[in-house]
């Protein structure tokens, strides 16, 4: 397939064909997709697609077209990065969004566990690695997780992700045995938030604490020790 070769022909295909079955007899078969990674070299290494028998009703046909082209769109316009996770074996797969969005190429970003792994802010590592193979042990945990860590970029900074995962199979133990998970960049949300932050408990004109950040911590240290409260408001008469 040419879109296979090169990205000049585009990320999306369509095409039809007949596919031999068990019995010797011939299905025909009308296949659509989408390109979801490439390598260094623009070739395609990962395609998502349907295949949908052309006996089948048209009706049927329409709806499973739509929802395959809602997939795409929502992906595309999402701009999340997928990973694919079979932890038994260790096989991961990155799509090319994920290995893009903090500037790495494919040849820099290797298809496997540790290049996410070594790229964790170390303050971040323990804890992030730690709740997803707690995840992976424990079905008691459900099937949904999701942790916010910082990523190192290729330029040597480091963006604020939200990743967000679900197992899609467990074993008879209840081990997961396949993940599929997003990878968000909140960096922007994530200084908004501090900037937020900052601006509630520091007086605009003076950079000190302001009343509302000493309020805050007058509250959770009564409610720590357990202290009536009492009020922050003196009143006297000269």
């Amino acid at each position: 397939m040419q879109i296979i070769e090169t990205p000049d022909a585009g990320e999306s295909f369509e095409t039809r064909f007949r596919l031999k079955t068990a019995k010797g007899d011939y299905l025909r078969l009308l296949s659509r997709g989408f390109v979801v990674c490439r390598d260094g070299d623009g070739r395609a290494i990962r395609l998502v697609g349907i295949h949908i028998g052309t006996e089948t009703p048209e009706s049927i046909v329409r709806k499973l077209a739509v929802a395959h082209d809602r997939m795409r769109f929502a992906l595309e316009a999402a701009r999340d990065g997928i990973r694919d996770w079979t932890p038994a074996t260790g096989e991961v797969y990155f799509s090319s969004r994920y290995i893009a969005m903090c500037g790495y190429t494919p040849d820099e970003f290797p298809q496997r566990v540790e290049s996410w792994i070594e790229r964790v802010h170390p303050d971040d590592l323990n804890a992030t690695v730690q709740k997803q193979f707690e995840f992976i042990e424990s079905p008691e945990l459900g099937d949904m997780f999701e942790c916010i860590y910082r990523f190192r970029t290729a330029s040597g900074d480091y963006k604020w992700i939200l990743g967000r995962g679900k197992a899609t199979r467990r074993d008879k133990n209840g081990k997961a045995e396949r993940i599929v998970g997003l990878h968000t960049d909140i960096t922007k949300l994530r200084h908004t938030q501090e900037s937020l932050a900052h601006l509630i408990n520091h007086d605009t004109l003076t950079g000190l604490y302001s009343r509302f950040h000493f309020d805050e911590q007058l509250a959770a240290v009564t409610a720590q020790n357990s202290i009536p409260p009492v009020s922050s408001t003196a009143t006297w008469t000269a």
